[in-house]
């Protein structure tokens, strides 16, 4: 399939999923964010604090970072598909068929 756009376009609404890559053994978590785990303070978002695989600790910065996003996306949540969304141009500016 091949597309014939200078960026990609992403409502916000879209965004689920956030996939960490670690550095040592490269195995892939995919944390989903419309799974908010129920606590007495509110609810949480899902959390990765080491490698599931290897169990080589992650850096304490992508907590912070990965619990920063899921909290935008939560407050944008109720936001139309229309209002808000990414646009991500492919790093040279090329989009390839694949």
């Amino acid at each position: 399939m091949c597309a014939l756009l200078s960026e990609l376009i992403v409502p916000v609404s879209d965004l689920h999923r956030l996939a960490v890559e670690c550095g040592q053994c490269k195995a892939v978590t995919v944390l989903d964010f419309t799974a908010r785990i129920p606590r007495e303070g509110g609810a949480v978002l899902p959390t990765v604090v080491e490698c599931p695989v290897c169990h080589r600790p992650f850096h304490a910065e992508l907590k912070d970072r990965i619990r920063a996003l899921g909290n935008l996306l939560a407050w944008m949540g109720n936001l139309t598909d229309e209002s808000v969304s990414f646009r991500v141009a492919p790093p040279d500016g090329k989009l390839r068929c694949q």
